[in-house]
C-alpha cells in the first residue's frame, strides 16, 4: 500500500536532508541475517543501511544559546 503524507519540516535545532543515493554494505546483510549476532547484537529484524549521500534541504529555527 502506498500512502501520501505531507512533507516533514524540521523543528528548532533540526535539519531535513534529501537523500540522493543509498547503499548497503556486506556488513548490513550479515547483521540483518543474524550472522554476526555474537559480535554485533541487534534486535532482529534489523533495518540495514547507514550509508547515504544527501544534502541539507531545509533547516529549522536556530536554537537560542543558554
Amino acid at each position: 500500500m502506498v500512502e501520501h503524507v505531507p512533507d516533514p519540516h524540521p523543528g528548532p535545532g533540526e535539519i531535513r536532508v534529501r537523500v540522493a543515493a543509498a547503499g548497503a554494505n556486506p556488513v548490513d546483510w550479515k547483521v540483518r541475517s543474524g550472522a554476526v549476532q555474537e559480535v554485533f547484537p541487534v534486535d532482529l529484524p534489523a533495518i540495514p543501511g547507514r550509508d547515504a549521500v544527501s544534502v541539507v534541504d531545509e533547516m529549522g529555527a536556530t536554537r537560542a544559546s543558554t
